[in-house]
């Protein structure tokens, strides 16, 4: 019910659907002009699911928040609607998850490691070059995420890493000093059927953080065909199918590397 889902009940009641809002009590936007609203927690799936059959819905969708992304997929599977799997979902609402599935398919990426301790840290900073980035695995946006130039500043930010997560382990990734840039997207039966790279504006604080986004892709004519392989590879590695896709990237070099990717608009 949050201020980014505006526009996404806005448009779902202009084709004429009616709009279930699912959120937490609270003084948020999306609960008035919804037509109904569903008080759940969107972090806790089973929750969702069980509110999806008291309501009877046909469809679920978020843009702009991956904190539902879990919930959706179980939506989608125990209520046989379309959209991505209760797996491909999880793999897309986990970092690690997601980076061993991108690994494993190929994928262009940073280099990480999975940390649990200290001992782990000091051990992977001698096998990564930097900088480096800590990231917490199940957060959005920029929180849980430092960039760390120095083995002290590891230190100083994996302790605020591990606050700010809700697992007991992060990444410690190389960081890629390129062009962050971004493509929306849309599967439907296996089958990319819309892809639209676009030109990301960053504000440059402890990470890139996104503040405006343009198109057409400045560098459609050099990167585009690396950039439409890399996609499909990224979103088949997942599982993604029957939902949005958006997913980041860097380029370096004139090479284009997968940041992470989720099954929802951008």
């Amino acid at each position: 019910a949050g201020y980014t889902q505006i526009p996404l009940i806005e448009a779902a009641k202009r084709l004429g659907c009616r709009t279930i809002t699912a959120s937490i009590k609270g003084d948020y936007p999306g609960f008035d002009i919804a037509d109904e609203s569903a008080y759940v927690n969107i972090a806790d799936p089973a929750a969702v699911v069980e509110k999806a059959r008291e309501f009877q819905v046909d469809a679920v969708a978020t843009c702009g928040l991956d904190l539902g992304m879990a919930a959706i997929g179980a939506v989608c599977e125990e209520l046989d609607l379309p959209g991505p799997t209760a797996e491909a979902a999880r793999k897309a609402s986990n970092k690690l998850d997601m980076k061993e599935a991108l690994v494993k398919a190929g994928v262009q990426t940073a280099r990480f490691i999975c940390i649990h301790n200290r001992e782990e840290l000091a051990a992977a900073m001698n096998l990564l070059p930097f900088p480096v980035i800590l990231k917490a695995v199940d957060q959005m946006g920029s929180r849980g995420i430092y960039r760390c130039d120095t083995p002290e500043e590891v230190y100083e930010n994996y302790g605020k890493t591990m606050e700010a997560t809700g697992k007991d382990y992060c990444l410690l990734e190389e960081f890629i000093e390129g062009e962050i840039f971004g493509v929306e997207a849309m599967i439907q039966d296996g089958r990319v059927v819309y892809m639209l790279p676009n030109n990301i504006e960053a504000f440059q604080s402890t990470t890139p953080t996104p503040v405006g986004h343009s198109v057409p892709f400045k560098e459609l004519d050099e990167l585009g065909e690396q950039i439409e392989e890399q996609t499909k590879k990224a979103i088949s590695s997942l599982g993604l199918d029957d939902c949005p896709v958006n997913c980041d990237f860097i380029k370096k070099d004139g090479k284009v590397y997968v940041i992470e990717l989720t099954g929802r608009s951008g």
